[in-house]
């Protein structure tokens, strides 16, 4: 009777082993499953009036894929070429504020009348793991450019640009001119002999509350300007990815003028 007892036991202990297992496995899968995916992109597939200058594919996708390690796994994951299998030279751009997000800039203008195709390999990859499971392919048409009012135009906006960044460039020097003169700090007491002298105590008590004012002033500096830099470091970046995107979108500007 205790022989079948250990029996029935030692059944039911290996069923539920082997039953939990089997229920961990699905529920892992299921948990796992792939929910990485393209969600649109611009142009959409099958525009036909793309500009052929300053072309950027714009994708979002429905996670994260900005991880250093995905970055690395995804470097090759983008294929861009004409509709004759020539390859077209590209860079990729991160979205600062969004890590769904990326773009694809050409480094070249495109030839005008022309299809192409962006493909996206199904193996790229998000922060998390995931993959795409199959190719995404986007396929467009440049269209032909409206002529020498689109330079035009375009030569305006780039020195009206070039005369924004001069003059946020002498704003900035004046800014680091006002740190660097050390006013801040221009009422902060210097002469430890006058300050004893005022206050009727030590050179060395006066040669300490100098130092402690000092300590506290730069202080004071050393935080505007660590946080001025950080500042400077990110307007920079935005105007560098603003500066591409406003190109792109002054042909366009200009080339709906000219067709209406």
């Amino acid at each position: 009777m205790k022989k079948r007892t250990a029996v029935i036991l030692i059944t039911a202990l290996l069923l539920f082993v082997f039953g939990g297992t089997a229920v961990f496995a699905a529920a892992s899968s299921s948990s796992t499953g792939n929910t990485f995916s393209l969600k649109s992109s611009t142009p959409a597939d099958g525009y036909k009036r793309m500009q052929a200058q300053n072309v950027m594919i714009k994708l979002n996708f429905s996670s994260d894929i900005d991880s250093s390690e995905a970055k690395k796994i995804n470097k090759d994951k983008f294929t861009f070429e004409d509709s004759n299998g020539k390859p077209v030279d590209y860079k990729i751009y991160y979205d600062k504020e969004d890590g769904k997000k990326i773009s694809l800039l050409a480094e070249k203008k495109l030839k005008e009348n022309k299809a192409y195709t962006v493909t996206i390999d199904g193996d790229l990859t998000d922060n998390s793991g995931a993959t795409l499971g199959k190719d995404q392919t986007i396929k467009f048409e440049t269209k032909k450019s409206g002529g020498g009012i689109v330079y035009f135009l375009l030569m305006a906006a780039m020195i009206v640009v070039m005369m924004f960044m001069t003059f946020r460039e002498q704003r900035k020097q004046k800014e680091e001119e006002i740190v660097e003169s050390g006013k801040p700090d221009a009422k902060a007491p210097k002469n430890p002999y006058k300050l004893a002298k005022e206050k009727g105590i030590s050179v060395q008590e006066a040669q300490k509350i100098i130092d402690k004012e000092r300590a506290k002033e730069q202080k004071k500096i050393d935080k505007r300007q660590k946080k001025k830099a950080k500042l400077e470091q990110k307007v920079e970046t935005e105007i560098e990815e603003e500066y591409q995107i406003f190109k792109v979108h002054t042909r366009r500007l200009a080339h709906k003028k000219i067709k209406r």
